[in-house]
């Protein structure tokens, strides 16, 4: 063992495993999770009784509630979905 080589072979394990702690950090904090549609459906799944998410969906999402069903209705209603949910969560 000479040392440069030592060196050499050191620098490049070093730089390897900083390249995969970056990637991982970096895919840690990045933007992910469910798209909104989808976190709308799960919400309102969770959220509401199958009877109220009936209501919500004005009968589209028939009972019992289907998942599909729900997010065609969050789809089309993306933008108003959190103010319908917090109005028929007091209902």
């Amino acid at each position: 063992m000479y040392p440069d080589d030592n060196l050499k072979d050191d620098a490049i394990v070093t730089t390897a495993l900083c390249l995969l702690i970056s990637a991982i950090i970096y895919l840690s904090i990045a933007k992910g999770g469910y798209a909104p549609a989808d976190e709308c459906a799960n919400r309102i799944i969770e959220t509401l009784s199958p009877v109220n998410v009936n209501k919500l969906t004005e009968g589209r999402a028939g009972l019992p509630t289907r998942y599909v069903d729900v997010r065609l209705w969050c789809e089309e209603n993306l933008d108003t979905w959190q103010d319908k949910l917090l109005l028929q969560y007091r209902k």
